[in-house]
């Protein structure tokens, strides 16, 4: 990269150069032209080291074409819901200015060797930002338990000192997939939302559905017009010149649709959690999609050329093969008391026609009490008690035994449910083994699907379209197709089917999503995010 020196002499450079070896050879910290310093990381110092301390960015009179560069991706920064402020654009133009603003050459000397500094380290910074993420996920009240990135190291900085250009390198830094490019793309338009005044809002205590008249109505269509998703404002604008007043069946539609983003029942009332929805701030919007950009830069950078994905907060799970959405649906999650824990892994196997076998916790908690009021409860629903002491399962006769007397802690055998019509896992389970005791599974309970919120399970995910998900991974990573078992679904002998092991599963806590028409959805977190999500849960 070549330095340009600017109305610079050599004697200028040259105080430049020792300014920057004072700053590096002593305690790292660099002055911002006020009160903050930033302290510059130790791969910032050896490159300089390196470099016998001569600049990348600056000249004695203030910044070459690189560092305008940099300092307008720093400027830009909140395009990306990084805070401006965590860089601290501020303060870089009141030393750029300060720079020019006529001061003698060895003030100046030394200014430029602090401001060199501090935009290599914010630049470092920023780099490590896109890769994984500024925020702590403890402070966001979730546990995170895939492991993010390690930031940028020397090889990164190497390559800016060969002369490759800084916006680029940043650039290969940010996430490569759609679903990110797309919360930009939103983030934007709701910034163009605050920045026009935001939205109308509905009186704390108002009730509105069809058939109602008066000015909250027109309050209702100016404040889903403010949002400006398209399907419902051309709704809510359909019938504003002629009656404005009047929620007609076409503001009811709107309503629904705004409903459906939300993952609300639709039933197109205004009250209750919708108008909480309709009465949330675009800045509280803007917020939770920036906080939703950072949870997609704690991922790995590469999710696999095939992966899963399962949206905990958004009840929702997709295939994508060659960054194309493949296969979707709606799925099941962990109930408030056993939250289902963000984790990655690995799919190695099926189990067609699975036995279940209950956690403890859960067999002291719902099945034992049941136990010591109907001692017929285990043959009615299909399970037998197992002994696991020899190794592999060998089924105990009950009778005669009083489940009044039974401990749970010192109880040393395992319930275990038979497959059947109606066994808790359905016909098939998706299995990654680790340590949560989490897998993926059918369910008798299809009617749950259809609620906006599904929250119901013991913490593992139950799945809408389980043989769809069962065919599309016999097809792309094992050597058994979906027809060669088909015809064993629903004997009772479970059958194993192994995987390549090539297809990772992300389980995933993300409550903003935008569709790939633009369509922004914000999800309710199903666990209101007032705690941390537990590291473990049952089945």
């Amino acid at each position: 990269m070549a330095l340009i020196l600017v109305g610079c002499g050599r004697a200028g450079h040259e105080r430049a150069v020792a300014g920057v070896q004072e700053i590096v050879d002593g305690s790292g910290e660099i002055p911002l032209g006020s009160e903050q310093t930033v302290h510059a990381p130790e791969e910032v110092l050896n490159l300089y080291r390196d470099r016998s301390h001569r600049p990348l960015w600056v000249n004695d009179a203030g910044l070459n074409r690189s560092g305008e560069e940099l300092l307008s991706v720093l400027r830009s920064s909140h395009e990306e819901g990084l805070p401006a402020d965590r860089y601290h654009v501020e303060l870089l133009d009141g030393m750029v200015q300060g720079l020019g603003e006529g001061r003698d050459a060895e003030v100046r000397g030394t200014g430029v060797a602090e401001l060199e500094l501090a935009l290599t380290s914010l630049y470092f910074r920023y780099a490590a930002d896109l890769v994984r993420g500024y925020m702590d996920s403890a402070e966001a009240e979730i546990t995170w338990l895939i492991p993010r990135a390690d930031p940028p190291g020397r090889e990164f900085l190497q390559r800016l000192e060969r002369g490759e250009e800084p916006t680029q390198l940043l650039a290969e830094l940010r996430p490569s997939t759609p679903q990110y490019d797309r919360l930009v793309a939103s983030l934007e338009h709701y910034r163009q939302v605050q920045e026009a005044g935001g939205w109308p809002r509905l009186p704390d205590d108002v009730t509105l559905q069809e058939g109602d008249e008066g000015e909250n109505v027109v309050l209702l269509r100016r404040r889903i017009v403010a949002e400006g998703n398209a399907i419902e404002q051309g709704l809510a604008e359909a019938e504003s010149a002629t009656q404005p007043e009047r929620f007609d069946g076409r503001l009811r539609e709107a309503v629904e649709h705004l409903q459906g983003r939300f993952a609300l029942e639709p039933d197109g009332v205004v009250g209750g959690r919708t108008l909480e929805e309709l009465n949330t701030p675009v800045s509280q919007r803007l917020h939770e999609l920036s906080i939703n950009l950072d949870r997609w830069r704690w991922l790995p950078r590469d999710l696999g050329p095939r992966h899963i994905l399962v949206n905990v907060a958004g009840y929702e799970m997709e295939v994508v093969d060659g960054g194309r959405r493949v296969l979707s649906m709606a799925v099941v999650v962990g109930e408030e008391a056993w939250e289902t824990p963000v984790f990655r892994d690995t799919l190695d196997h099926i189990i067609f026609n699975p036995y279940w076998n209950v956690p403890a916790s859960i067999a002291e908690s719902s099945i034992l009490p049941e136990l010591r009021s109907d001692p017929d409860y285990l043959e009615r629903n299909n399970f037998e008690v197992v002994d696991w002491s020899g190794g592999s399962p060998r089924v105990v006769s009950t009778a005669g035994m009083d489940w009044s007397e039974v401990d749970a802690e010192d109880f040393p055998y395992t319930l275990r449910q038979r497959p059947g019509p109606d066994h808790a896992l359905g016909q098939v389970k998706f299995m990654f083994p680790n340590e949560y005791n989490i897998y993926l599974h059918d369910s008798p309970a299809q009617h749950l699907f259809s609620e906006a919120r599904r929250a119901y399970s013991a913490g593992c995910v139950r799945v809408e379209q389980p043989f769809e998900l069962a065919r599309l991974l016999l097809e792309i990573d094992s050597d058994t197709s979906f027809e060669d078992i088909e015809g064993d679904l629903g004997q009772e002998g479970e059958r194993r089917v192994e995987l390549h092991g090539t297809v990772p599963i992300y389980i995933v806590y993300l409550t903003a999503w935008v569709e790939e028409d633009g369509t922004t959805r914000f999800h309710h977190d199903p666990y209101h995010q007032d705690r941390q999500m537990r590291a473990t849960a049952p089945g």
